[in-house]
Parts: C-alpha cells; sequence; structure tokens
C-alpha cells in the first residue's frame, strides 16, 4: 500500500494525478509509473517473528548499527 492524498491505496490503483507522501511527510506528484508484471516474492521471517514479504527490488526501511534509519533491499 501507498500513503496518498486519497489514503492508503494498493500499489496498482495508483494514477499519474495521484499525490504520494514521502517518509519526510512531503507530498509529491506521481511523475511515472512503470509496470514490471508479477514478480518473485521473497519472504523474511525475522527473529521476533514479524514476517516481510517483497520483491527484490523493493527496499526496506531498518535501523543499522548505529541507531539510524537506512534503506536496504
Amino acid at each position: 500500500r501507498i500513503a496518498t492524498e486519497r489514503g492508503l491505496i494498493p500499489i496498482e490503483e495508483l494514477h499519474l494525478s495521484d499525490r504520494v507522501c514521502l517518509e519526510n511527510g512531503v507530498t509529491t506528484n506521481i511523475s511515472a509509473i512503470i509496470r514490471r508484471g508479477t514478480l518473485p516474492v521473497v519472504k523474511l521471517t525475522l527473529k521476533n517473528g514479524y514476517c516481510i514479504e517483497a520483491t527484490e527490488l523493493h527496499r526496506i526501511r531498518v535501523i543499522d548499527d548505529n541507531g539510524n534509519y537506512v534503506w536496504r533491499r
């Protein structure tokens, strides 16, 4: 799901006219939509029991060893 001015919507329902909310609170217009079809999903289960599912193209925001938020594939 993507945070937009229309609320949380499935990524498949995005339109070029949508404004999305970035992690710093700023909103911006969608400038392009790239359709890649169906991609294989990787499932990662963390030691605390949480489960994350994403494609290999997705990035996940995590906390590094220094306590900073960073994006990782």
